[in-house]
């Protein structure tokens, strides 16, 4: 009886870990990654060259002994779990390999790209059981071993597909290898209109003398942009040179926003990246990715600072285009020419206005901040005109072209100091002078700051006063019960329908808090069940005040308090299980955002915010002093 109690004991062992699939994984499926006895009766073989590739033993035995994470190499395995496939704009998958087609000491293949690096576009192009070859890149990442983003499927079950190779020719961006002339702190031929990230010049080089620095966040993603291009039909390469500048390794994408008549006119979908997020190393590397334009296309590229770096700077350079059928519209293969920015003008007065590129010279100088001034421009851009609220937020250049002379006006009143209480009201094209602070916000915005009005619109001027602003700095809109230093809402006090969209929320002191859709596939909504306001993957919560913010609390649906790997900008993040709360303290800053970051962009838990409660740094009577109207 002993020996068929032995027998079926282990009999119900072996079941278990027949297939990987059967079995829950934490993300790490290393089961000893670097450990005694890595290949369980499996040693590694191969060279990781196509003819010749790792089998996962060796691939494993390659990350441990600290193979070079910067070469492309090959390994051969099977697949014996598939946690994810994304068939929609990212179009990659994450899934493990193996010797034997269990979990056992299997390889994770994060996001990579399905047969010859070509997009997913079915969730039945692999299946558990495939024995693929895959190209890519190693990394031991916090302890796991993996293909980095970006690998590809060379064969699948011994069925090759073409792998893409980078396209040559001649380079059709202006001045990639940052060689050329800089004007400030930005290099000629990269002002983008989509660009928002602070650039500085490096003699850290890949080639030539000069790169460019891309100042990171972890709150936000920033921008470096190339100009404007118009593009003919064809299948181009993209592709950069990219580094870290310090002991932290950033993260980066390559990819392009698409322009209708010089701006992005559809936030949420053009944005088009190309690439995942990946880190940098310590050495140089090249990204490059290919792309096929089917129609003409006005264009910005892009090489995005990801927030998921950590706030580390990165180093690009030699970033390059390359065609063999298509190219620049009227233009063939030579760059567009830079619009340039005109000369400072201007005494910031009402008799003599700056012009846009004199207030940006007055901001980077250190101009007072607290006092008013005036610049006259012409209307470039309308990010949005609210007639709840009453006032807009759009930019200005010298000529009402998208040119990086452009300046942010941002939550203004409309004429004579008045509410916007139409969107016509305000056009392209208008030349406007415009009256109230400037400010440098957050070190990388030049804009006028809350409360500024518009003086004169096309010749016309306006009497101030009136229900826009006035010196009565205290609010008259606005949601929010105010107790001491502490500001708080509830979900129900928006008085929004059930599955209503959730974006800006202004409070009665100012205080904006935005709820975004960000990377993931789902924008935030208010929902009446739970009476909370739902955040998916992805999504962010970003509390921006006029003054220093000690901590925020959140109170959530019990059971939807947000993926466990949701992060805070600034300060600590603390749980409450049993209070339902998530409370972020030691911010010591205007601005804190919290990101319900998940390895997808769907799925994970939600965070179901059912009320806000913000406390602020110093006295009651110092939160109000400094409040302006929304």
């Amino acid at each position: 009886m002993k020996k068929v109690l032995s027998f079926l004991s282990a009999l119900v062992l072996a079941l278990a870990f027949t297939a990987c699939e059967d079995v829950p994984a934490p993300y790490s499926v290393n089961d000893n990654p670097g450990g005694g006895n890595p290949s369980q009766g499996v040693e590694p073989a191969g060279d990781g060259t196509l003819d010749n590739p790792y089998n996962v033993a060796a691939a494993n035995q390659y990350i441990r002994q600290g193979g070079d994470e910067t070469a492309t190499v090959y390994v051969r395995g099977t697949i014996c779990s598939i946690d994810e496939i994304d068939t929609g704009s990212y179009g990659n998958a994450i899934y493990s390999i193996s010797d034997t087609g269990t979990a056992l000491n299997a390889l994770k293949v994060y996001r990579g790209y399905s047969l010859g690096g070509k997009k997913f576009t079915s969730d039945t192009e692999i299946k558990v059981g495939d024995v693929v070859v895959v190209s890519g890149k190693l990394v031991n990442y916090s302890g796991t071993y993996e293909f980095t983003s970006g690998s590809s499927i060379v064969s699948i079950n011994d069925e090759s597909g073409s792998v893409e190779s980078p396209i040559e020719g001649k380079n059709l961006l202006d001045n990639g290898d940052f060689e050329g002339e800089w004007s400030g702190n930005k290099p000629d031929g990269w002002n983008g209109v989509t660009g928002n990230a602070a650039l500085s010049q490096s003699n850290d080089a890949h080639t030539g003398a000069a790169a460019v620095i891309v100042a990171g966040s972890s709150s936000s993603n920033l921008r470096l942009a190339s100009k404007s291009y118009t593009l003919k039909p064809g299948t181009y390469t993209y592709s950069a040179y990219v580094k870290q500048t310090g002991a932290t390794a950033g993260q980066y994408r390559l990819g392009y926003a698409k322009l209708t008549n010089g701006v992005v006119a559809d936030t949420q979908n053009d944005y088009i990246y190309l690439t995942s997020a990946a880190s940098v190393s310590s050495a140089w590397q090249q990204a490059w990715v290919n792309f096929t334009l089917e129609v003409t296309t006005e264009v910005n590229f892009i090489v995005m600072n990801s927030k998921n770096g950590g706030g580390a700077d990165i180093l690009v350079d030699d970033i390059a285009l390359t065609t063999a059928d298509g190219g620049i519209v009227e233009g063939g293969d030579e760059p567009a020419p830079d619009p340039g920015t005109a000369a400072p003008k201007g005494a910031g007065t009402l008799a003599s206005p700056f012009n846009p590129a004199a207030a940006h010279e007055y901001i980077a100088k250190g101009g007072d901040e607290s006092a008013p001034v005036y610049v006259e421009g012409v209307i470039s851009y309308i990010q949005e005109v609210s007639t709840s609220y009453g006032n807009a937020t759009y930019y200005i250049s010298e000529d009402g072209r998208r040119t990086s002379d452009e300046l942010e006006v941002f939550r203004g009143y409309a004429l004579g100091n008045q509410k916007f209480t139409s969107e016509s009201q305000i056009k392209v094209g208008d030349k406007v002078v415009v009256c109230g602070k400037l400010v440098n916000y957050n070190g990388t915005t030049h804009e006028f700051t809350t409360g500024n009005y518009i003086v004169s619109l096309n010749g016309q001027s306006g009497e101030q006063g009136g229900e826009g602003g006035s010196s009565d700095p205290t609010p008259s809109e606005g949601i929010g019960t105010v107790s001491g230093n502490t500001i708080s809402f509830k979900a129900t006090d928006l008085g929004l329908e059930n599955a209503a969209d959730v974006a800006n929320v202004t409070l009665t002191d100012g205080t904006v808090v935005t709820f975004a859709q960000g990377d993931g596939n789902n924008a935030p909504k208010y929902y009446t069940s739970g009476s909370a306001i739902r955040m998916y993957a992805l999504n962010t919560l970003t509390v921006k005040a006029n003054k220093a913010i000690a901590s925020v609390k959140i109170n959530h649906v019990s059971t939807y308090g947000g993926n466990e790997t949701l992060t805070a900008s600034k300060g600590t993040l603390t749980r409450d299980a049993e209070a339902n709360t998530l409370t972020v303290s030691g911010v010591n800053a205007n601005e804190v955002q919290l990101f319900n970051d998940h390895t997808g962009n769907s799925g994970g838990t939600q965070l179901r915010v059912v009320s806000i409660e913000i406390t602020y740094a110093g006295s009651a009577a110092a939160a109000r002093k400094h409040v302006v109207r929304r």
